[in-house]
């Protein structure tokens, strides 16, 4: 099979701004097609004879002369022996003249049926033989066509009753004569059909006696179909008459549908596409085999894209490189939305693998990333930096922040990282830690990410977000001393902050700060906060008091001042909590306000 592509590539030149099935419906290209297909069915046919003759080598009688015409010789003797029932004109060498130039012609060697011709003598033939010289010399000779006149002339009136079956089929491939008769006594194989099918085609002939190649095609996929060449259990031999006749697309399709061919099938895609060769839709989302109506019969439409993305499915989870390779070839399409389907295939990858570091790289504690795989195809405008753009964002449409922190730091997005760390950490802060939680998780991401940022810079002019996240940062500590039980270092976190006012004089300046330089995640935990440090207070009060029961009165003062000033802040903090423009969740306002009253 890959041989038959090779063959049916080497022809004209194909323009690549051109559409493939416009270009593959001209002449010089058309009748390149042609002529591929049946070099191919000649040398094949050429190597067959080789194979019969190897077998009989003692019946043969090759000799060691070399060329065609002993070929063709020994082959004659071989298939054609005994009476020779109804053969015209004589014998050259032993052998009956008709067969040697038809065996000649389907091995395509012009210069070899010229001999035979010639050393038979017979002048009344001499047209044929200008004519195969005309061929030789040039095929693109404008006297072929005169000449064709003349032997289909010749083959109407004298030919076309002869009893022998090599001369009518051979003067019917060369004057394109009797274009409905199958010649079934010579051309028995679907190989011999298919060569004399296509030594009939005449590109831009208008007269009946020749075949267009349009029609030859839709005979060979309509006509006949996979029924008639019962194509699965006979997979080559259908694949061979259409990707002959130019059918690329549908032969490709065909070996898609069977699973030991369907590698084939992809490469064979992928290395016609790069030719220019591959006809493909306009649009990505069409079936794989698509006929767009306003293509000339019987032209199909292979997508590529529909092709590749089913067959990396088989291994994309564990061979992402090489499913990458594959994908890479879709570099040059777009989806529905004009993205690169390469870039779009490359982010659903990374989503259903999860292979992120190694497909996309990894940052350092130096904020450098280490290249992944896909830094790799760098002719093309995909980078790892807007794949882990496309996909963190994918993420937060999902709810995984977690996982879309690391795809914007891939993407160097300080503000999305900020944005949806901030985010989760307003729903933990609060929490006791544990080894294994996700609040833990997250306080080590926020103290990495609050160092970097603290020797890099932040880069966005969305400052309320930075002093969020530091002011976050901070109170995962205030949090962590309270649950340790350590009061005054956790309330001097909390006044380092300058979250909370401790002071009357404070209480205008955290208002302000609180809803116009801290953004919304900060607003949710101040409840939390408050409430803690209310408690806090309370505690140290209640510490205190029990202290001044044992204590003589004359000795009090010191700490009634201690709890005096404890008071003037649990008063400030239910002052402020009063004075913040949204409701507090719960009875947390009278809670405060309870606390406050018990120490008095």
């Amino acid at each position: 099979m890959w041989e038959i592509i090779k063959y049916m590539v080497q022809c004209s030149s194909i323009p690549q701004s051109e559409d493939p099935i416009k270009t593959r419906n001209t002449k010089p290209v058309i009748l390149s097609l042609v002529r591929q297909g049946q070099k191919y069915l000649e040398d094949r046919y050429k190597t067959f004879m080789n194979s019969i003759i190897t077998e009989n080598l003692t019946h043969a009688g090759r000799g060691g002369i070399p060329g065609t015409y002993p070929l063709v010789k020994s082959f004659v003797g071989l298939r054609l022996q005994g009476e020779y029932l109804g053969l015209k004109d004589g014998m050259i060498d032993d052998r009956p003249l008709w067969p040697m130039v038809y065996y000649c012609l389907r091995s395509g060697d012009l210069p070899a049926a010229i001999h035979c011709l010639k050393k038979s003598g017979l002048t009344e033939y001499n047209e044929i033989i200008s004519l195969l010289e005309a061929k030789l010399g040039n095929p693109n000779n404008p006297n072929i066509p005169k000449l064709e006149d003349s032997i289909r002339f010749s083959y109407r009136r004298f030919v076309r009753n002869e009893t022998d079956p090599f001369k009518r089929i051979t003067w019917s491939v060369l004057g394109c004569c009797d274009i409905s008769d199958e010649h079934s006594e010579v051309a028995r194989t679907a190989d011999d059909y298919l060569w004399l099918k296509l030594s009939l085609v005449r590109a831009d002939s208008s007269k009946e006696d020749s075949i267009k190649y349009s029609d030859l095609q839709q005979v060979i996929l309509e006509e006949y179909g996979e029924s008639h060449y019962d194509a699965f259990n006979q997979p080559h031999l259908y694949f061979q008459v259409l990707a002959l006749t130019g059918q690329f697309e549908a032969a490709i399709e065909f070996l898609a549908r069977i699973e030991r061919f369907k590698v084939h099938a992809v490469h064979m895609a992928i290395a016609l596409n790069e030719l220019y060769l591959l006809a493909g839709p306009h649009d990505t989302s069409a079936p794989l085999l698509f006929i767009d109506p306003a293509d000339p019969k019987p032209a199909r439409r292979l997508n590529l894209a529909r092709l590749i993305m089913i067959y990396v499915r088989s291994f994309e989870f564990h061979c992402p490189n090489e499913a990458l390779h594959y994908l890479y070839h879709l570099k040059n399409y777009t989806d529905s939305e004009g993205q690169s389907l390469f870039k779009v295939c490359a982010v659903d990858l990374a989503l259903e693998t999860k292979e992120y570091a190694q497909l996309l790289g990894t940052v350092d504690g130096n904020g450098i990333r280490n290249k992944g795989l896909i830094d790799q195809f760098i002719d093309t405008h995909v980078t790892a930096v807007s794949v882990a753009e496309t996909i963190a964002a994918n993420l937060v449409n999902k709810g995984l922040y977690e996982d879309a922190i690391a795809l914007f730091d891939i993407a160097n997005n300080q503000e999305g990282i900020l944005t949806y760390l901030c985010t989760m950490l307003s729903q933990v802060v609060q929490l006791e830690g544990d080894p294994n939680s996700l609040r833990t998780r997250l306080k080590n991401q926020a103290f990495y990410y609050a160092e970097r940022i603290s020797r890099e810079g932040f880069k966005s002019e969305r400052s309320d977000l930075k002093f969020s996240f530091f002011t976050l940062n901070r109170l995962i500590t205030f949090f962590d001393l309270y649950y340790e039980k350590e009061f005054p270092q956790a309330l001097k976190v909390l006044n380092d902050i300058k979250l909370v006012p401790f002071r009357e004089e404070e209480l205008k300046d955290r208002v302000f700060d609180v809803t116009h330089n801290l953004t919304s995640n900060v607003a949710k935990v101040i409840p939390d906060v408050l409430l803690t440090t209310m408690n806090m207070l309370f505690a140290q009060y209640q510490k205190i008091k029990s202290n001044v029961e044992f204590i003589p009165r004359f000795q009090e003062g010191p700490l009634e001042a201690q709890m005096s000033y404890l008071r003037q802040q649990a008063k400030t903090i239910t002052n402020f909590a009063g004075m913040l423009p949204y409701r507090m969740p719960g009875d947390t306002n009278s809670r405060l306000v309870q606390m406050e009253i018990l120490m008095h």
